[in-house]
């Protein structure tokens, strides 16, 4: 039997569907409309901003800024005229917010006081692995209704995230100081390896910077490429003396063995946690536009634009310096020869912000 053709079928139902939420209407197959609950459109007008929180949040790092976004949130969603965001005990000389940076872990995380009409308010602790990373507290609801157990619940999930973002910040920001000094160990080898090299890598990552500066990325790209300028020519430290230091020009097997130096170079700094991304980007910056560069002939955009940037640090710097075999050309001609290089050696696009930099470049040529 064909239950869609029988209507006194226990199984037929009365089909219902959601109209427009931002109408707070439910529209039904018999065309009248029903109201949705104000309750449940207060509360679907909170997790949405919630929502819209927690995405913000993630893009912030600067300690006002969170502050700001924290304190505006919860006035939104709480009604509270006054918001607080304490990132340490110094902060405050509040006992009841003291208090609550004190806690011990496994302890409650939240203070309520309601005491008169109008005089409310609500504390909240943000934690991290290390014990309390910050307070929220929220005072004087607009209303002049007391917290309740809902408005706790809503500051309480406004905390966690806080707290979660806070804490990924301090990790980031002790990954980055272990970049940083291995960096700087790294630095160092070259130094003792070779005097110009050491000086040669300091300019290069000045000079990439510079570039990165006119190009359309973000400020974690712009540092990765400062720091693989430095780091570029790591690899010659595994390069022997006899063709390192020598003071004329190589020869066909002499040029083969200092190549090596890019996979040398990418083969030491991928071991260092963290720098696995700039290990790349010190692989490929000889690589050239037409695909005629080393050590794996990609061409294009196939090569990382970090390295193509590099590339013309690389040469910029090494033009307009002394090399035993020849004396420096100014800025200004290895500006010319940078240009005709332009789509066979080098990235065109790359090309422009270099010419757009250059009056920086030429400033730090005079200054060193």
């Amino acid at each position: 039997m064909d239950l869609r053709k029988n209507p006194k079928s226990p199984r037929r139902t009365r089909a219902v569907k959601i109209d427009r939420l931002s109408n707070d209407r439910i529209a039904s197959t018999d065309g009248a409309p029903k109201k949705i609950p104000t309750a449940l459109t207060e509360k679907l007008s909170v997790l949405n901003q919630l929502g819209s929180f927690s995405m913000e949040l993630l893009q912030l790092r600067d300690p006002e800024a969170i502050r700001t976004l924290v304190a505006r949130t919860v006035g939104a969603v709480l009604g509270s005229e006054n918001t607080h965001v304490f990132f340490s005990i110094e902060e405050t000389t509040e006992e009841a917010v003291r208090s609550i940076f004190m806690l011990p872990n496994g302890a409650s995380n939240t203070l309520v006081r309601n005491r008169v009409a109008g005089d409310a308010e609500c504390a909240v602790a943000a934690r991290g692995s290390t014990g309390v990373l910050a307070v929220i507290r929220a005072s004087d609801k607009i209303d002049w209704s007391p917290f309740n157990l809902d408005d706790v619940s809503i500051l309480e999930a406004i905390a966690v995230q806080l707290g979660l973002r806070l804490e990924n910040i301090r990790l980031e920001g002790k990954l980055l100081r272990h970049q940083e000094s291995s960096i700087q160990a790294l630095a160092a080898a070259i130094e003792v390896k070779d005097r110009y090299t050491s000086g040669h890598t300091k300019r290069v990552g000045i000079y990439a910077d510079a570039l990165a500066q006119h190009l359309p990325i973000s400020n974690s790209e712009k540092e990765k490429i400062r720091l693989a300028g430095v780091l570029h020519d790591i690899g010659k430290i595994g390069v022997p003396d006899r063709i390192l230091l020598k003071p004329g020009s190589l020869t066909g097997d002499e040029w083969d063995e200092m190549r090596l130096h890019t996979e040398a170079g990418f083969d030491i700094v991928s071991r260092v946690l963290g720098l696995e991304e700039i290990a790349e980007i010190l692989r490929h910056h000889h690589e050239r536009w037409d695909g005629t560069g080393y050590p794996r002939g990609l061409r294009g955009e196939a090569i990382p634009l970090a390295s193509r940037v590099i590339a013309i640090a690389d040469t910029f710097d090494a033009i307009v310096t002394d090399r035993p075999y020849r004396a420096a050309l100014s800025p200004a001609e290895a500006r010319e020869i940078i240009l005709l290089l332009a789509g066979t050696h080098f990235d065109p696009m790359v090309v422009t912000a270099f010419l757009e930099a250059f009056p920086r470049l030429e400033a730090c040529v005079s200054a060193k």
